[in-house]
């Protein structure tokens, strides 16, 4: 595995995104115990799937781990556009779609894509920003509320069972702070004068903004309820097919 996918699933505290990463990987992994091991064959289609940061919290749980990305990173992966995929239907029992509905032009498609390519009964995991820098990979098109995404599931014929954000209003104020450092450091660097302010911004400040936050989550309520928040970063909806 890169180390950039080991990045998201296990962050270090001096990552600009560490708060965001770790969260995100506590939320995919509260998803992961919920799921019992598979004892008959089970097949799962991670969609843009990337370098597949998060395979090994799922493919224990699965028979079969496929993955698909438009621009495929490493071997084995199926090349070809999430709103256009070239499987059967009803042949997966669990996708996941992480960090990819924000790049694609048309998410409402992309999801209706995997509602048709899963059995019925199957799980859908999805994750998607709400606030957000843009980040272009190669575009950025959406930013997401809990309730847009549920509209997007139900819309392609899904029921949304579980929702939850990843990083509260003061985390999400820490992270977009660190990404604004790291912009400017990078700024900074191309010059002898000021490129010591860089690496102090990247090597000592965001590290700290990090651990401070780290440990105020300890004290300040981590709540999932969206209602009771004015920020998130970051937006987890479980989807399930009916039978029917």
């Amino acid at each position: 595995m890169k180390v950039g996918a080991n990045r998201k699933l296990h962050p270090r505290f001096w990552q600009p995104t560490y708060l965001l990463n770790r969260a995100i990987a506590r939320s995919l992994g509260r998803v992961a115990e919920k799921m019992s091991p598979a004892n008959s064959e089970r097949v799962l289609l991670d969609v843009g799937c990337g370098v597949m940061p998060y395979r090994e919290l799922f493919e224990p749980l699965v028979t079969s781990y496929v993955g698909c990305d438009m621009y495929p990173s490493i071997e084995g992966v199926v090349a070809c556009p999430a709103d256009d995929m070239p499987f059967a239907e009803k042949t997966f029992d669990v996708i996941v779609c992480f960090q990819v509905l924000e790049h694609v032009p048309d998410p409402w498609r992309v999801v209706s894509e995997c509602a048709r390519v899963l059995k019925p009964s199957g799980l859908l995991v999805l994750t998607a920003p709400f606030a957000y820098p843009y980040h272009p990979s190669p575009n950025d098109y959406y930013r997401f509320s809990h309730q847009g995404l549920e509209e997007i599931c139900r819309r392609a014929g899904l029921e949304p069972i579980h929702s939850e954000s990843q990083c509260g209003t003061f985390q999400t104020l820490v992270l977009q702070f660190n990404i604004m450092v790291v912009r400017a450091a990078a700024f900074a660097r191309r010059s002898m004068l000021t490129a010591p302010l860089g690496w102090l911004g990247i090597w000592i400040l965001v590290p700290t903004m990090n651990l401070v936050a780290k440990s105020l989550m300890a004290i300040l309520p981590d709540s999932k309820n969206f209602k009771s928040m004015q920020s998130y970063s970051n937006l987890m909806i479980v989807a399930r097919r009916p039978v029917n």
